[in-house]
């Protein structure tokens, strides 16, 4: 497996405090907490294989300082993830709204980003059966569970020695398709019942699927579960990547995180799927 290094930035002073929270809980991003000049970010992100922003675009300030983090990425070609926390409204005052808007309709053209908010993942009791109880001793809140969930379904699937080799390279092709992507999870028995969401599904260009699965009877589990996803999309031209995610949490069966590429949405309706 090829060795990559990630490397998370975290914009403001709440998202880093999120960030630094959660450091722990995803040990194969190097977070970078602090703030940097040009060219400290410089020196940073050119040994960087894939750059992660935390950050909430609706503040100005955040915006103008990914951006910057953008540029610099752009230049030394290395690909960007952004989890934008909360729904991008947009919401500016006098003239920094329509810079606001012009960096935003600027950031879908260089950087995949990927809503998150309290409402993204941990939508339903059986969710918060799976995953509460075993952080509570930590005292995360939803927010920081959902970005926890969202961080590991892109990234582990690289960095853990898993069922079947999955390395960086596999990941290239869907990080070179930038634009507004959506993270949802399903169990496998939601999927069964996931028609209704499987029309965004069709549409994308591009969809990522991350299995979290024990140990237990894990190859027999994830070929089973690849199975039904792949009838769920059998009439899909998406390009399609599946991986197992082992997880010492489930202990039921598996979750599934579908993350794929939104099509015809702008930065005032970053939408967020329940």
């Amino acid at each position: 497996m090829q060795a990559a290094n990630f490397y998370g930035f975290a914009i403001g002073n709440e998202n880093k405090k999120i960030c630094r929270h959660i450091n722990d809980d995803v040990k194969s991003i190097a977070w970078y907490i602090n703030t940097y000049d040009k060219s400290a970010l410089t020196e940073i992100i050119q040994t960087a294989d894939l750059v992660i922003v935390v950050s909430d675009l609706d503040e100005y300030s955040q915006a103008s300082e990914v951006k910057l983090i953008l540029d610099l990425a752009q230049t030394l070609n290395v690909p960007v993830l952004i989890y934008a926390i909360d729904k991008m409204k947009l919401a500016f005052q006098h003239s920094q709204q329509a810079k606001s808007s012009t960096q935003l309709s600027s950031f879908e053209k260089t950087a995949i980003i990927i809503p998150i908010d309290e409402h993204t993942l941990i939508n339903t009791p059986i969710m918060i059966e799976y995953f509460m109880p075993h952080r509570l001793d930590k005292d995360y809140s939803v927010l920081s569970i959902n970005l926890i969930i969202a961080l590991k379904a892109l990234v582990e699937p690289i960095t853990q020695q898993a069922l079947i080799g999955v390395d960086f390279a596999d990941y290239q092709l869907a990080l070179a398709c930038k634009g507004y992507y959506q993270t949802s999870l399903y169990t496998a028995e939601d999927l069964t019942k996931a028609n209704n969401l499987t029309t965004d599904w069709q549409q994308s260009e591009i969809i990522i699927v991350s299995i979290f699965i024990n140990t237990n009877n894990a190859f027999e589990v994830f070929s089973d579960t690849s199975v039904l996803i792949c009838n769920i999309l059998k009439e899909s031209n998406a390009k399609l990547l599946i991986a197992p995610i082992i997880d010492e949490y489930i202990t039921k069966e598996a979750l599934v995180s579908i993350t794929y590429k939104q099509v015809n949405v702008v930065a005032e309706k970053c939408r967020v799927v329940k």
